[in-house]
């Protein structure tokens, strides 16, 4: 159901009961893992404001879904909040295998 490339691929499932006996399986919540955990090799220095997370993770890790892993090493739940800063620093994550 979840790619093993997804963000929530490793996060456990659990089944709620509904009061008609009706079993529903579901994701738990993800918790962001804190900056300092992630492995990064170096920065990023974004750019200019049509930087795109997508864009940057393809030049830097080698796949653009993972955007999110970039997400994670900057402690950012909303991707888009790592761009509104004009020549910020991005850590970029290391230790993926790129497919």
């Amino acid at each position: 159901m979840i790619g093993r490339d997804s963000r929530y691929a490793s996060t456990a499932t659990a089944v709620f009961e509904t009061v008609e006996g009706t079993r529903v399986l579901y994701l738990r919540r993800r918790f962001l893992p804190q900056p300092a955990d992630v492995p990064s090799g170096r920065d990023y220095e974004t750019l200019d404001t049509n930087e795109r997370l997508d864009t940057i993770a393809v030049n830097t890790i080698g796949d653009p879904l993972a955007y999110w892993r970039v997400c994670d090493a900057n402690g950012a739940l909303d991707p888009l909040e790592l761009l509104e800063e004009t020549g910020g620093q991005l850590r970029v994550p290391t230790g993926y295998t790129i497919r």
